[in-house]
């Protein structure tokens, strides 16, 4: 006679065969961008005590793949997931805390999920476990910890855990700076197709830092990870063109690039952009254009852009208006760019939109001077030297010379000598 734990076990290995085909099937589905018969057949396993099962279906109502996003109900699955010791699902429910989505924002609580679900061998929980140790969420900030955690989940091939490991490394943060360790993770994260370590490996062959200084190889990494969105990268290739480093210079080129990384708010290539169309190297001359770079520069906190984009209007170069040169000089002065304090100071010494004041424009020279700019060390000087100025005290005048010409400023040398003759 057949006992009853034979036919029991008997069933269990017939119904545990028929979920193993169902969740192939579902998966199947998903890959094939059919979302309502992969959730149906997920929520069957789900129902039937396939709790990855519920941790998937989880998965639909958190992204709003196939269905209305509803964190709460995302969150319900994963808490039964994970109340069932699904690791996924603990780790997914401890994101949920962590984000504040479907639930009250809650780190402990995420610290605790993350925790579990590592321990139930969820490569993701120990990522998560080691983001949360590195930042000082909900535990206190250990990066020993993080070290530990982000290894064990970069030892499984979790790309994102070794560019962070990179990262604690290159930056020397709770250890000593490695950036041989930093750069051999770097390759890792960028050999699982991570293009945030792409970017960050080019960055060290750009630099030479944990490896022979290679502009080809940076380059390739670079153009890379620019078709993939990164504003920053394309700014590199178009800097790479642009200065020849280790290949042809190629101002056409690099223009194509400094304009797809200033649509993507990179500053320094709309910069660099302005500039281009200033000179008319690799694109047609514009002074319009011109404008349009400094000002996107110049709005994005590029104070020496908003000096230049003062001179084109003070010298009449697109549009000409003394008003807008006076505001944008004055912008990029209290900004600290000490080219703007010295332009300013010539608005005020020849009265462009202002009444003339020799006083303040003295006042600008000597700022831009403390700021090592040598044309305001220069002119400061010729308010104490020519006709004109405030006052005539030749030793005043010499030191500003001096200073003048000691920045290599030619002006400046042939005042100084002119100066020391002086009674």
């Amino acid at each position: 006679m057949v006992s009853f734990s034979k036919i029991f076990a008997g069933l269990l290995l017939i119904n545990t065969v028929i979920l193993a085909d169902d969740f192939i099937e579902a998966e199947k589905a998903y890959d094939k961008g059919d979302f309502k018969k992969s959730m149906k057949l997920f929520h069957q396993m789900c129902d039937s005590g396939n709790y990855n099962s519920c941790y998937r279906l989880g998965n639909f109502y958190n992204n709003g793949e196939g269905i209305q996003q509803n964190y709460k109900k995302a969150f319900e699955l994963y808490k039964k997931a994970c109340d069932n010791d699904d690791a996924s699902g603990c780790s997914a429910l401890g994101a949920m805390y962590g984000t504040g989505a479907g639930t009250k924002e809650n780190f402990s609580k995420a610290f605790e999920l993350y925790k579990k679900s590592c321990d139930g061998g969820s490569t993701k929980g120990c990522y998560n476990l080691g983001f949360l140790y590195s930042h000082g969420k909900g535990v206190k900030q250990d990066y020993q910890k993080a070290i530990e955690f982000y290894t064990k989940s970069c030892n499984e091939r979790m790309s994102w855990a070794c560019n962070n490991l990179a990262s604690i490394y290159y930056n020397g943060k709770g250890v000593e700076q490695n950036y041989d360790k930093a750069f051999k993770l770097y390759q890792k994260a960028c050999d699982g197709m991570l293009i945030s370590g792409c970017h960050r490996l080019a960055g060290m062959y750009y630099s030479g830092e944990g490896t022979s200084q290679n502009y080809n190889k940076a380059l390739e990494l670079y153009y890379q990870t620019c078709r993939y969105g990164y504003p920053n990268s394309c700014f590199y290739v178009g800097d790479i063109y642009y200065n020849a480093r280790g290949i042809k210079q190629d101002y056409v080129v690099a223009a194509q690039f400094f304009d797809a990384a200033c649509e993507g708010e990179d500053i320094r290539a709309c910069s660099y952009l302005g500039y281009m169309y200033n000179k008319g190297l690799g694109v047609e001359q514009s002074y319009f254009e011109a404008m349009k770079y400094y000002k996107r520069a110049c709005d994005g906190g590029k104070m020496s852009e908003c000096s230049n984009l003062g001179t084109l209007y003070r010298d009449g170069k697109g549009i000409k208006d003394y008003a807008k040169a006076h505001r944008f000089f004055k912008q990029a002065c209290e900004g600290g760019d000490m080219s703007g304090c010295y332009n300013l100071g010539y608005v005020y010494m020849l009265g462009q939109s202002v009444e003339v004041d020799k006083n303040r424009a003295y006042e600008l020279f000597d700022k831009a001077c403390e700021g090592n700019n040598s044309m305001g060390c220069y002119n400061a000087g010729m308010m104490f030297a020519a006709k004109g100025g405030i006052a005539e005290d030749f030793r005043k005048a010499e030191k500003y010379f001096k200073k003048s010409c000691d920045l290599k400023n030619n002006q400046g040398c042939a005042a100084f000598e002119r100066a020391k003759n002086e009674p």
